[in-house]
Protein backbone atom coordinates (compact mmCIF):
# COMPACT_ATOMS: atom_id res chain seq x y z
CA UNK A 1 0.00 0.00 0.00
CA UNK A 2 2.83 2.37 0.95
CA UNK A 3 4.76 1.78 -2.28
CA UNK A 4 1.62 1.87 -4.40
CA UNK A 5 0.60 5.26 -3.05
CA UNK A 6 4.13 6.56 -3.51
CA UNK A 7 4.11 5.36 -7.11
CA UNK A 8 0.73 7.03 -7.77
CA UNK A 9 2.06 10.36 -6.46
CA UNK A 10 5.28 10.03 -8.46
CA UNK A 11 3.27 9.30 -11.60
CA UNK A 12 1.09 12.35 -10.92
CA UNK A 13 4.28 14.40 -10.53
CA UNK A 14 5.35 13.23 -13.99
CA UNK A 15 2.06 14.48 -15.45
CA UNK A 16 2.50 17.90 -13.83
CA UNK A 17 6.11 18.06 -15.05
CA UNK A 18 4.98 17.50 -18.63
CA UNK A 19 2.48 20.38 -18.30
CA UNK A 20 5.20 22.74 -17.08
CA UNK A 21 7.84 21.60 -19.60
CA UNK A 22 6.79 24.23 -22.15
CA UNK A 23 7.51 26.95 -19.58
CA UNK A 24 10.91 25.65 -18.50
CA UNK A 25 12.59 26.74 -21.74
CA UNK A 26 10.96 30.20 -21.54
CA UNK A 27 11.98 30.69 -17.92
CA UNK A 28 15.56 29.63 -18.63
CA UNK A 29 15.67 32.08 -21.53
CA UNK A 30 14.47 34.88 -19.23
CA UNK A 31 16.80 33.91 -16.39
CA UNK A 32 19.90 33.90 -18.59
CA UNK A 33 19.22 37.55 -19.45
CA UNK A 34 18.06 38.79 -16.05
CA UNK A 35 19.14 36.44 -13.26
CA UNK A 36 21.60 33.77 -14.46
CA UNK A 37 21.72 32.04 -11.06
CA UNK A 38 18.09 30.97 -11.57
CA UNK A 39 18.62 29.45 -15.02
CA UNK A 40 18.13 25.92 -13.71
CA UNK A 41 14.75 24.78 -15.03
CA UNK A 42 16.05 22.48 -17.75
CA UNK A 43 19.24 21.32 -16.07
CA UNK A 44 20.41 20.41 -12.59
CA UNK A 45 22.57 22.93 -10.77
CA UNK A 46 25.78 21.31 -9.58
CA UNK A 47 27.15 22.55 -6.28
CA UNK A 48 30.24 24.69 -6.73
CA UNK A 49 29.53 25.46 -10.38
CA UNK A 50 28.58 29.14 -10.92
CA UNK A 51 25.88 30.00 -13.40
CA UNK A 52 27.07 31.25 -16.77
CA UNK A 53 26.19 34.90 -17.41
CA UNK A 54 27.42 35.17 -20.98
CA UNK A 55 23.90 35.89 -22.26
CA UNK A 56 23.60 38.94 -20.05
CA UNK A 57 25.25 42.15 -21.24
CA UNK A 58 22.72 44.73 -20.04
CA UNK A 59 21.29 45.13 -16.52
CA UNK A 60 18.24 47.24 -17.35
CA UNK A 61 15.77 44.36 -16.94
CA UNK A 62 17.44 43.08 -13.75
CA UNK A 63 17.32 46.52 -12.16
CA UNK A 64 13.75 47.06 -13.34
CA UNK A 65 12.65 43.78 -11.69
CA UNK A 66 14.24 44.78 -8.37
CA UNK A 67 12.64 48.25 -8.50
CA UNK A 68 9.27 46.80 -9.44
CA UNK A 69 9.39 44.30 -6.57
CA UNK A 70 10.32 47.03 -4.09
CA UNK A 71 7.60 49.33 -5.43
CA UNK A 72 4.89 46.65 -5.31
CA UNK A 73 5.96 45.71 -1.81
CA UNK A 74 5.75 49.36 -0.78
CA UNK A 75 2.29 50.01 -2.22
CA UNK A 76 0.62 46.71 -1.23
CA UNK A 77 2.39 45.47 1.93
CA UNK A 78 4.43 48.34 3.42
CA UNK A 79 6.21 47.23 6.57
CA UNK A 80 5.67 50.54 8.35
CA UNK A 81 1.90 50.65 7.82
CA UNK A 82 -1.14 48.58 8.80
CA UNK A 83 -1.99 47.66 5.23
CA UNK A 84 -5.09 45.65 6.04
CA UNK A 85 -7.76 45.36 8.67
CA UNK A 86 -10.59 43.03 9.58
CA UNK A 87 -14.30 43.72 9.33
CA UNK A 88 -17.60 41.86 9.67
CA UNK A 89 -20.33 41.27 7.12
CA UNK A 90 -22.73 42.89 9.61
CA UNK A 91 -21.98 46.63 9.46
CA UNK A 92 -23.50 47.43 12.86
CA UNK A 93 -21.55 44.68 14.63
CA UNK A 94 -18.41 45.71 12.76
CA UNK A 95 -18.78 49.27 14.00
CA UNK A 96 -19.61 48.13 17.54
CA UNK A 97 -16.59 45.81 17.81
CA UNK A 98 -14.11 47.80 15.73
CA UNK A 99 -11.72 47.99 18.71
CA UNK A 100 -11.75 44.20 19.04
CA UNK A 101 -11.14 43.81 15.30
CA UNK A 102 -8.19 46.21 15.51
CA UNK A 103 -6.74 44.12 18.37
CA UNK A 104 -6.80 41.04 16.14
CA UNK A 105 -5.20 43.02 13.31
CA UNK A 106 -2.44 44.31 15.58
CA UNK A 107 -1.76 40.76 16.77
CA UNK A 108 -1.44 39.50 13.20
CA UNK A 109 0.98 42.30 12.32
CA UNK A 110 3.07 41.68 15.43
CA UNK A 111 3.42 37.99 14.54
CA UNK A 112 3.96 38.70 10.84
CA UNK A 113 6.81 41.14 11.35
CA UNK A 114 8.43 39.39 14.32
CA UNK A 115 12.22 39.18 14.18
CA UNK A 116 12.35 35.48 13.25
CA UNK A 117 9.30 35.31 10.97
CA UNK A 118 11.13 36.33 7.75
CA UNK A 119 7.97 37.74 6.15
CA UNK A 120 9.54 40.93 4.77
CA UNK A 121 12.40 39.11 3.04
CA UNK A 122 10.24 36.24 1.77
CA UNK A 123 7.60 38.64 0.47
CA UNK A 124 10.20 40.63 -1.49
CA UNK A 125 11.80 37.48 -2.95
CA UNK A 126 8.37 36.22 -3.95
CA UNK A 127 7.66 39.48 -5.78
CA UNK A 128 11.01 39.25 -7.60
CA UNK A 129 10.05 35.76 -8.76
CA UNK A 130 6.68 37.06 -9.98
CA UNK A 131 8.37 39.96 -11.78
CA UNK A 132 10.90 37.67 -13.45
CA UNK A 133 8.87 34.55 -14.22
CA UNK A 134 5.27 35.59 -13.57
CA UNK A 135 4.96 32.99 -10.79
CA UNK A 136 5.93 32.83 -7.13
CA UNK A 137 5.69 29.96 -4.62
CA UNK A 138 5.27 30.82 -0.93
CA UNK A 139 4.63 28.99 2.34
CA UNK A 140 3.50 29.79 5.88
CA UNK A 141 4.10 27.25 8.64
CA UNK A 142 4.48 27.11 12.39
CA UNK A 143 8.00 27.38 13.72
CA UNK A 144 9.55 24.33 15.33
CA UNK A 145 11.90 26.45 17.43
CA UNK A 146 9.74 29.32 18.71
CA UNK A 147 6.13 30.44 19.07
CA UNK A 148 5.23 32.15 15.83
CA UNK A 149 5.11 31.95 12.06
CA UNK A 150 7.78 31.11 9.50
CA UNK A 151 7.44 32.52 5.98
CA UNK A 152 9.43 31.27 3.02
CA UNK A 153 9.67 32.06 -0.70
CA UNK A 154 10.55 28.90 -2.62
CA UNK A 155 12.60 28.30 -5.73
CA UNK A 156 10.10 28.17 -8.57
CA UNK A 157 11.99 25.28 -10.14
CA UNK A 158 10.83 22.93 -7.36
CA UNK A 159 7.07 23.54 -7.71
CA UNK A 160 4.56 21.96 -10.05
CA UNK A 161 0.93 23.02 -9.74
CA UNK A 162 -2.60 22.42 -10.95
CA UNK A 163 -5.80 24.44 -10.64
CA UNK A 164 -9.41 23.55 -9.93
CA UNK A 165 -12.52 24.21 -12.02
CA UNK A 166 -12.58 27.81 -10.80
CA UNK A 167 -9.04 28.55 -11.95
CA UNK A 168 -7.64 28.57 -8.39
CA UNK A 169 -4.34 26.82 -7.67
CA UNK A 170 -5.13 24.04 -5.18
CA UNK A 171 -2.56 21.34 -5.99
CA UNK A 172 1.13 21.70 -5.13
CA UNK A 173 3.87 19.18 -5.86
CA UNK A 174 7.32 20.16 -4.62
CA UNK A 175 10.24 18.10 -5.93
CA UNK A 176 13.47 18.70 -4.02
CA UNK A 177 16.76 17.18 -2.93
CA UNK A 178 18.23 16.67 0.54
CA UNK A 179 21.49 15.18 1.69
CA UNK A 180 21.35 12.18 4.00
CA UNK A 181 22.19 14.45 6.95
CA UNK A 182 19.45 16.94 6.07
CA UNK A 183 16.89 14.15 5.54
CA UNK A 184 17.61 12.71 9.00
CA UNK A 185 17.14 16.16 10.52
CA UNK A 186 13.89 16.74 8.63
CA UNK A 187 12.17 13.36 8.99
CA UNK A 188 13.95 11.69 11.92
CA UNK A 189 12.85 8.11 12.49
CA UNK A 190 10.52 8.25 9.49
CA UNK A 191 13.50 8.20 7.10
CA UNK A 192 13.80 5.19 4.82
CA UNK A 193 16.32 2.59 5.98
CA UNK A 194 18.59 3.33 3.05
CA UNK A 195 19.00 6.91 4.25
CA UNK A 196 19.47 5.85 7.88
CA UNK A 197 22.26 3.50 6.86
CA UNK A 198 23.94 5.95 4.47
CA UNK A 199 27.62 6.34 5.44
CA UNK A 200 28.15 9.33 3.17
CA UNK A 201 26.17 12.12 4.84
CA UNK A 202 26.49 14.28 1.71
CA UNK A 203 24.79 11.70 -0.52
CA UNK A 204 21.72 13.32 -2.08
CA UNK A 205 18.23 11.86 -2.21
CA UNK A 206 15.18 13.08 -4.11
CA UNK A 207 11.90 13.82 -2.33
CA UNK A 208 8.35 14.92 -3.10
CA UNK A 209 5.98 16.97 -0.96
CA UNK A 210 2.42 16.78 -2.28
CA UNK A 211 -0.37 19.02 -0.96
CA UNK A 212 -3.76 18.68 -2.65
CA UNK A 213 -7.51 18.52 -1.88
CA UNK A 214 -8.20 15.42 0.19
CA UNK A 215 -10.73 13.03 -1.34
CA UNK A 216 -11.20 11.49 2.15
CA UNK A 217 -12.02 14.85 3.76
CA UNK A 218 -14.39 14.72 6.75
CA UNK A 219 -15.54 18.11 8.02
CA UNK A 220 -14.65 18.67 11.67
CA UNK A 221 -12.48 15.56 11.92
CA UNK A 222 -9.43 15.75 14.17
CA UNK A 223 -7.57 13.08 12.22
CA UNK A 224 -4.72 14.52 10.16
CA UNK A 225 -5.53 12.21 7.26
CA UNK A 226 -9.14 13.51 7.14
CA UNK A 227 -8.29 17.20 6.83
CA UNK A 228 -9.38 19.33 3.88
CA UNK A 229 -5.91 19.23 2.30
CA UNK A 230 -3.78 16.09 2.23
CA UNK A 231 -0.05 16.46 2.88
CA UNK A 232 2.25 13.59 1.93
CA UNK A 233 6.05 13.34 1.83
CA UNK A 234 7.53 10.73 -0.51
CA UNK A 235 11.12 9.63 -1.02
CA UNK A 236 11.36 9.36 -4.79
CA UNK A 237 14.72 7.63 -4.63
CA UNK A 238 13.32 4.67 -2.63
CA UNK A 239 9.65 5.03 -3.71
CA UNK A 240 8.36 5.18 -0.13
CA UNK A 241 5.81 7.34 1.69
CA UNK A 242 7.63 9.01 4.60
CA UNK A 243 4.95 11.10 6.30
CA UNK A 244 1.22 11.52 5.80
CA UNK A 245 -0.91 14.31 7.30
CA UNK A 246 -3.15 17.18 6.37
CA UNK A 247 -4.25 20.77 6.87
CA UNK A 248 -7.56 22.53 7.42
CA UNK A 249 -6.15 25.54 5.55
CA UNK A 250 -3.48 25.11 2.90
CA UNK A 251 -0.02 26.42 3.99
CA UNK A 252 1.16 26.90 0.40
CA UNK A 253 0.37 29.89 -1.81
CA UNK A 254 1.04 30.53 -5.47
CA UNK A 255 1.04 34.07 -6.84
CA UNK A 256 0.74 34.84 -10.56
CA UNK A 257 1.18 38.12 -12.42
CA UNK A 258 -1.25 37.39 -15.25
CA UNK A 259 -2.94 34.28 -16.64
CA UNK A 260 -4.54 33.02 -19.80
CA UNK A 261 -8.30 32.37 -19.58
CA UNK A 262 -7.65 28.63 -19.80
CA UNK A 263 -7.97 25.92 -17.16
CA UNK A 264 -5.41 23.73 -18.91
CA UNK A 265 -2.47 26.09 -18.29
CA UNK A 266 -2.13 27.03 -14.61
CA UNK A 267 1.07 29.07 -14.92
CA UNK A 268 1.29 32.85 -15.02
CA UNK A 269 2.77 35.29 -17.52
CA UNK A 270 5.55 37.65 -16.42
CA UNK A 271 5.60 41.41 -17.03
CA UNK A 272 8.99 41.02 -18.68
CA UNK A 273 7.36 39.09 -21.54
CA UNK A 274 5.74 42.36 -22.60
CA UNK A 275 9.14 43.88 -23.33
CA UNK A 276 11.20 40.77 -24.11
CA UNK A 277 12.07 41.99 -27.67
CA UNK A 278 13.69 45.09 -26.16
CA UNK A 279 15.50 43.00 -23.53
CA UNK A 280 16.92 40.73 -26.25
CA UNK A 281 17.91 43.64 -28.49
CA UNK A 282 19.54 45.53 -25.61
CA UNK A 283 21.73 42.55 -24.77
CA UNK A 284 22.63 42.11 -28.45
CA UNK A 285 23.43 45.81 -28.93
CA UNK A 286 25.58 46.05 -25.80
CA UNK A 287 27.37 42.85 -26.81
CA UNK A 288 28.10 44.33 -30.26
CA UNK A 289 29.39 47.56 -28.73
CA UNK A 290 31.67 45.62 -26.40
CA UNK A 291 32.98 43.59 -29.35
CA UNK A 292 33.64 46.78 -31.31
CA UNK A 293 35.41 48.35 -28.35
CA UNK A 294 37.53 45.24 -27.92
CA UNK A 295 38.50 45.38 -31.60
CA UNK A 296 39.60 48.99 -31.20
CA UNK A 297 41.68 48.38 -28.09
CA UNK A 298 43.06 45.04 -29.31
CA UNK A 299 42.96 45.27 -33.13
CA UNK A 300 43.67 42.46 -35.57
CA UNK A 301 47.29 42.63 -36.75
CA UNK A 302 48.52 41.83 -40.28
CA UNK A 303 51.94 40.30 -40.92
CA UNK A 304 53.84 39.23 -44.04
CA UNK A 305 55.69 36.49 -42.18
CA UNK A 306 54.10 33.55 -40.40
CA UNK A 307 56.83 33.36 -37.78
CA UNK A 308 56.03 36.84 -36.53
CA UNK A 309 52.52 35.76 -35.53
CA UNK A 310 53.96 33.30 -33.06
CA UNK A 311 55.61 36.07 -31.03
CA UNK A 312 53.83 37.83 -28.18
CA UNK A 313 53.97 41.21 -29.88
CA UNK A 314 50.70 42.50 -28.41
CA UNK A 315 52.15 43.06 -24.95
CA UNK A 316 53.15 46.60 -24.12
CA UNK A 317 56.86 47.34 -23.83
CA UNK A 318 57.95 44.29 -25.85
CA UNK A 319 60.92 44.59 -28.25
CA UNK A 320 59.78 42.84 -31.41
CA UNK A 321 62.71 41.53 -33.42
CA UNK A 322 62.05 41.57 -37.18
CA UNK A 323 59.23 44.06 -36.93
CA UNK A 324 60.94 46.24 -39.57
CA UNK A 325 62.46 45.23 -42.88
CA UNK A 326 65.83 46.42 -44.21
CA UNK A 327 64.31 49.67 -45.49
CA UNK A 328 62.69 50.47 -42.16
CA UNK A 329 59.17 49.59 -43.28
CA UNK A 330 56.75 47.92 -40.83
CA UNK A 331 56.30 44.22 -41.38
CA UNK A 332 53.27 44.15 -38.99
CA UNK A 333 50.34 46.51 -39.43
CA UNK A 334 46.93 47.00 -37.86
CA UNK A 335 44.01 45.89 -39.98
CA UNK A 336 41.79 48.88 -40.65
CA UNK A 337 38.08 48.13 -40.66
CA UNK A 338 35.72 50.55 -42.36
CA UNK A 339 32.64 49.05 -40.72
CA UNK A 340 30.50 51.47 -38.72
CA UNK A 341 27.99 50.60 -36.03
CA UNK A 342 24.44 51.95 -36.51
CA UNK A 343 23.83 51.76 -32.74
CA UNK A 344 23.35 55.11 -31.02
CA UNK A 345 22.99 56.06 -27.36
CA UNK A 346 19.49 57.35 -28.08
CA UNK A 347 18.44 53.94 -29.41
CA UNK A 348 19.72 52.29 -26.24
CA UNK A 349 17.98 54.84 -24.01
CA UNK A 350 14.69 54.41 -25.89
CA UNK A 351 14.78 50.64 -25.43
CA UNK A 352 15.64 50.97 -21.75
CA UNK A 353 12.67 53.27 -21.32
CA UNK A 354 10.38 50.67 -22.92
CA UNK A 355 11.68 48.04 -20.48
CA UNK A 356 11.06 50.35 -17.52
CA UNK A 357 7.56 51.13 -18.77
CA UNK A 358 6.93 47.40 -19.09
CA UNK A 359 7.28 47.27 -15.31
CA UNK A 360 5.24 50.49 -14.83
CA UNK A 361 8.23 52.22 -13.26
CA UNK A 362 7.14 55.48 -14.88
CA UNK A 363 4.08 55.50 -12.60
CA UNK A 364 6.26 55.62 -9.49
CA UNK A 365 8.06 58.77 -10.69
CA UNK A 366 4.96 60.99 -10.65
CA UNK A 367 5.83 63.04 -7.57
CA UNK A 368 9.53 63.11 -8.46
CA UNK A 369 8.99 64.52 -11.94
CA UNK A 370 6.29 67.00 -10.85
CA UNK A 371 7.02 68.04 -7.25
CA UNK A 372 4.95 71.27 -7.39
CA UNK A 373 1.53 69.70 -7.88
CA UNK A 374 -1.42 70.82 -5.77
CA UNK A 375 -3.10 68.45 -3.31
CA UNK A 376 -5.96 67.88 -5.75
CA UNK A 377 -3.53 67.06 -8.58
CA UNK A 378 -1.66 64.64 -6.32
CA UNK A 379 -4.92 62.81 -5.53
CA UNK A 380 -5.83 62.66 -9.21
CA UNK A 381 -2.40 61.25 -10.09
CA UNK A 382 -2.67 58.74 -7.27
CA UNK A 383 -6.06 57.62 -8.57
CA UNK A 384 -4.59 57.12 -12.05
CA UNK A 385 -1.75 55.10 -10.54
CA UNK A 386 -4.20 52.94 -8.63
CA UNK A 387 -6.24 52.31 -11.77
CA UNK A 388 -3.27 51.29 -13.92
CA UNK A 389 -1.80 49.01 -11.26
CA UNK A 390 -5.13 47.63 -10.10
CA UNK A 391 -5.07 44.49 -12.27
CA UNK A 392 -2.09 42.84 -10.58
CA UNK A 393 -2.81 44.17 -7.09
CA UNK A 394 -6.32 42.73 -7.24
CA UNK A 395 -4.94 39.34 -8.25
CA UNK A 396 -2.29 39.61 -5.52
CA UNK A 397 -4.98 40.21 -2.91
CA UNK A 398 -7.13 37.32 -4.12
CA UNK A 399 -4.50 34.66 -4.79
CA UNK A 400 -1.93 35.51 -2.15
CA UNK A 401 -2.78 38.01 0.59
CA UNK A 402 -6.33 36.92 1.47
CA UNK A 403 -5.60 33.19 1.89
CA UNK A 404 -2.35 34.09 3.67
CA UNK A 405 -4.22 36.22 6.25
CA UNK A 406 -6.76 33.44 6.79
CA UNK A 407 -3.91 31.02 7.50
CA UNK A 408 -2.31 33.55 9.87
CA UNK A 409 -5.56 33.82 11.84
CA UNK A 410 -5.73 30.04 12.13
CA UNK A 411 -2.16 29.76 13.45
CA UNK A 412 -2.59 32.69 15.86
CA UNK A 413 -5.80 31.14 17.23
CA UNK A 414 -4.17 27.73 17.59
CA UNK A 415 -1.28 29.23 19.54
CA UNK A 416 -3.57 31.25 21.80
CA UNK A 417 -2.48 34.72 20.70
CA UNK A 418 -5.90 36.11 19.73
CA UNK A 419 -8.07 38.04 22.22
CA UNK A 420 -11.23 36.21 23.41
CA UNK A 421 -14.29 36.66 21.18
CA UNK A 422 -17.11 38.74 22.75
CA UNK A 423 -20.14 36.59 23.58
CA UNK A 424 -22.55 38.48 21.29
CA UNK A 425 -20.12 38.27 18.39
CA UNK A 426 -19.45 34.59 19.02
CA UNK A 427 -23.17 33.82 18.85
CA UNK A 428 -23.56 35.81 15.63
CA UNK A 429 -20.64 34.00 14.00
CA UNK A 430 -21.86 30.64 15.28
CA UNK A 431 -25.23 31.20 13.66
CA UNK A 432 -23.53 31.35 10.25
CA UNK A 433 -25.03 34.74 9.43
CA UNK A 434 -21.94 36.84 10.21
CA UNK A 435 -18.43 36.31 8.85
CA UNK A 436 -15.03 37.91 9.13
CA UNK A 437 -13.61 39.54 6.01
CA UNK A 438 -10.37 41.29 5.11
CA UNK A 439 -10.40 45.02 4.47
CA UNK A 440 -7.34 46.26 2.58
CA UNK A 441 -5.96 49.66 3.54
CA UNK A 442 -2.67 49.67 1.64
CA UNK A 443 -1.35 52.71 -0.24
CA UNK A 444 -2.54 51.27 -3.56
CA UNK A 445 -6.08 50.81 -2.19
CA UNK A 446 -6.08 54.37 -0.91
CA UNK A 447 -4.80 55.50 -4.30
CA UNK A 448 -7.74 53.76 -5.96
CA UNK A 449 -10.08 55.64 -3.63
CA UNK A 450 -8.32 58.96 -4.14
CA UNK A 451 -10.96 60.12 -6.61
CA UNK A 452 -13.57 59.88 -3.87
CA UNK A 453 -11.46 62.02 -1.53
CA UNK A 454 -10.79 64.51 -4.33
CA UNK A 455 -14.53 64.73 -5.04
CA UNK A 456 -15.21 65.46 -1.37
CA UNK A 457 -12.64 68.26 -1.24
CA UNK A 458 -13.92 69.77 -4.49
CA UNK A 459 -17.45 69.70 -3.09
CA UNK A 460 -16.34 71.42 0.11
CA UNK A 461 -14.50 74.06 -1.92
CA UNK A 462 -17.64 74.69 -3.96
CA UNK A 463 -19.76 74.89 -0.81
CA UNK A 464 -17.39 77.49 0.63
CA UNK A 465 -17.83 79.67 -2.45
CA UNK A 466 -21.63 79.24 -2.53
CA UNK A 467 -21.91 80.13 1.15
CA UNK A 468 -21.24 83.75 0.22
CA UNK A 469 -24.51 83.73 -1.71
CA UNK A 470 -26.55 81.49 0.58
CA UNK A 471 -25.35 81.04 4.20
CA UNK A 472 -27.65 78.02 4.69
CA UNK A 473 -25.59 75.91 2.26
CA UNK A 474 -23.37 74.77 5.14
CA UNK A 475 -26.36 73.08 6.76
CA UNK A 476 -26.48 70.59 3.86
CA UNK A 477 -23.11 69.08 4.86
CA UNK A 478 -22.71 66.58 7.69
CA UNK A 479 -19.24 67.45 8.99
CA UNK A 480 -18.93 64.36 11.23
CA UNK A 481 -19.77 61.88 8.44
CA UNK A 482 -17.48 63.76 6.05
CA UNK A 483 -14.61 63.42 8.51
CA UNK A 484 -15.25 59.69 9.00
CA UNK A 485 -15.41 59.10 5.23
CA UNK A 486 -12.14 60.91 4.53
CA UNK A 487 -10.46 59.14 7.46
CA UNK A 488 -11.57 55.79 6.06
CA UNK A 489 -10.18 56.64 2.62
CA UNK A 490 -6.79 57.63 4.05
CA UNK A 491 -6.68 54.63 6.39
CA UNK A 492 -6.80 56.48 9.73
CA UNK A 493 -7.32 54.11 12.70
CA UNK A 494 -10.76 54.08 14.29
CA UNK A 495 -9.29 54.52 17.76
CA UNK A 496 -8.63 58.22 17.08
CA UNK A 497 -12.41 58.81 17.16
CA UNK A 498 -14.55 58.98 20.29
CA UNK A 499 -17.31 56.45 20.76
CA UNK A 500 -20.94 57.64 20.72
CA UNK A 501 -20.97 57.65 24.53
CA UNK A 502 -17.71 59.61 24.72
CA UNK A 503 -18.96 62.11 22.14
CA UNK A 504 -22.26 62.55 24.00
CA UNK A 505 -20.40 63.22 27.26
CA UNK A 506 -18.14 65.76 25.56
CA UNK A 507 -21.13 67.47 23.94
CA UNK A 508 -22.82 67.69 27.34
CA UNK A 509 -19.72 69.15 28.96
CA UNK A 510 -19.34 71.67 26.17
CA UNK A 511 -23.01 72.65 26.50
CA UNK A 512 -22.57 73.19 30.24
CA UNK A 513 -19.43 75.24 29.69
CA UNK A 514 -21.19 77.31 27.05
CA UNK A 515 -24.13 77.92 29.40
CA UNK A 516 -21.76 78.93 32.20
CA UNK A 517 -19.94 81.29 29.85
CA UNK A 518 -23.21 82.88 28.80
CA UNK A 519 -24.08 83.42 32.46
CA UNK A 520 -20.68 85.02 33.07
CA UNK A 521 -21.16 87.28 30.05
CA UNK A 522 -24.60 88.30 31.31
CA UNK A 523 -23.42 88.92 34.88
CA UNK A 524 -22.38 92.61 34.38
CA UNK A 525 -25.78 93.44 32.82
CA UNK A 526 -27.67 91.66 35.60
CA UNK A 527 -25.50 93.34 38.22
CA UNK A 528 -26.12 96.80 36.73
CA UNK A 529 -29.86 96.17 36.53
CA UNK A 530 -29.92 95.04 40.16
CA UNK A 531 -28.00 98.11 41.20
CA UNK A 532 -30.40 100.41 39.34
CA UNK A 533 -33.39 98.73 40.94
CA UNK A 534 -31.82 99.03 44.39
CA UNK A 535 -31.18 102.75 43.89
CA UNK A 536 -34.71 103.27 42.63
CA UNK A 537 -36.18 101.54 45.61
CA UNK A 538 -34.08 103.72 47.85
CA UNK A 539 -35.54 106.82 46.15
CA UNK A 540 -39.14 105.72 46.48
CA UNK A 541 -39.80 102.48 44.68
CA UNK A 542 -40.35 101.84 41.03
CA UNK A 543 -41.93 105.21 40.60
CA UNK A 544 -38.54 106.80 40.87
CA UNK A 545 -37.42 104.89 37.85
CA UNK A 546 -40.56 105.52 35.87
Amino acid sequence: MNSRKAKELIDRLGQLQSIRAQWDAIWDFIALRTSPKNACFQSEHQTGQPRSAWHKYDSTASLAINKWASAMDGITTPKTQKWHGLTLTDEKLSEKYHTYLEEIRDTLFARRYAANSNFANANYENLRSVGTFGNGAFSLTESRDFKGNVYKAWNLREFFIDQNYGGEVDTFYRKFRLTARQAKQEFGENCPERIKEAKNLQEEFEFLWAVYPNTDYVKGSLLATKKKYASIYVCITTCEVIEEGGFDICPLFYQRYDIMPSLTDPYGYAPILLCMPEVKDLNKMIADLLTLSDRQTRPIMLSSEDDLLEQRFLNNGVLLHGGLDGNGNERIKEMISHAQTPITLQMIQDMRQVVNEGFNLNLFQILVNKPNMTATEVMQRAQEQGTLLGSFTSRREKEFLSPLIVKEVELAERQGDLPPVPEELQEAIGSGEVFFSVKYESPIVRAQKADEAAAIFRTLETATVLQNFDPTVKNKINAAKTLETVASIWGAPQKIFNTDEEKELKDMNEAQLQQAQQMLNAAPVISKSAKDMAEAQAKGGLGGIL
